[in-house]
């Protein structure tokens, strides 16, 4: 049986909470991460439950959540094995953890 995996994208634009084709923050089990420099990146829903940021596309388990937490962040989930295959591509362009769990931003850190 496969596990999941939510991951938050700060997506929508924080004026009017919609869409914006950009994303400026992931959170994932309470660790944020933002990418370098604090510059959103191109980001692209596909049909057929499927994202595409920094060029890989990645397959979602579900529908989209909208506006969890607040009008800027949708909700998106996928199998653990896509979402560890996302949070590793998100590292090599150089996302930074900025809050979060010692336990996590320390994996974080250590994760190639």
């Amino acid at each position: 049986m496969s596990r999941f995996a939510a991951i938050d994208l700060a997506c929508n634009d924080p004026d009017n909470g919609l869409f914006a084709g950009r994303v400026a923050a992931a959170c994932c089990g309470g660790m944020t991460i933002e990418p370098p420099w604090g510059k959103p990146v191109k980001f692209t829903v596909l049909t057929g439950r499927k994202i595409r940021l920094h060029r890989k596309v990645f397959k979602l388990a579900s529908p989209t959540t909208e506006w969890v937490g607040n009008w800027c962040w949708n909700r998106y989930r996928f199998t653990d094995g896509e979402a560890q295959r996302l949070l590793r591509t998100l590292k090599s362009h150089g996302w930074i953890a900025t809050d979060g769990p010692v336990s996590l931003c320390d994996w974080w850190d250590e994760l190639a």
